[in-house]
């Protein structure tokens, strides 16, 4: 069976994709599709591949002399290859929401609490609780539109902090 992980990783300058397959495929193929953009990246892939995907690998960027950010968004990863086998998933890219939330949080010193900070640790809390449920809609749920409306609800949120 073919498989793929794709984990949550802080860097918002790449997408990580791995093969955890316990098949192996010949002539491997993975489309990448990116939030925003009617097509997507196709490249090969060899068994076991595992890719840290840069914003000029996916072709969002001309400049590959630096490595700007990766939107977030959702992915959809399609993995394919002979014998006629095939996986496909959605991915909710969160690297740079997770990266202002803790930018955000780190403002908040924490050494003592009082009932302001409070507050403020129930409103992080929320927004940590909604990414997870945008994450959990779109990769679990297979329901995206409700993933992204829940993923801007918390990025609003994390705005107004």
């Amino acid at each position: 069976m073919l498989s793929l992980e794709i984990p949550r990783i802080t860097d918002n300058t790449l997408l990580t994709i791995r093969d955890t397959s316990d098949t192996s495929v010949t002539n491997g193929k993975l489309l990448i599709g990116i939030p925003g953009f009617n097509s997507g990246v196709e490249m090969p892939v060899a068994n076991g591949f595992s890719l840290n995907l840069t914003a000029c690998n996916l072709n969002l960027s001309q400049t590959c002399t630096t490595r700007p950010a990766i939107p977030d968004g959702i992915y959809s990863v399609r993995y394919s290859g002979n014998p006629d086998l095939s996986v496909w998933q959605y991915h909710l890219k969160t690297s740079t929401i997770y990266k202002s939330y803790y930018e955000k949080l780190n403002l908040l010193s924490l050494e003592t609490i009082d009932s302001v900070k409070k507050t403020k640790i129930a409103e992080f809390n929320e927004i940590r609780i909604l990414i997870d449920a945008a994450i959990s809609q779109v990769e679990f749920s297979t329901e995206p539109t409700k993933g992204m409306n829940i993923y801007n609800i918390a990025l609003n949120k994390l705005n107004l902090l």
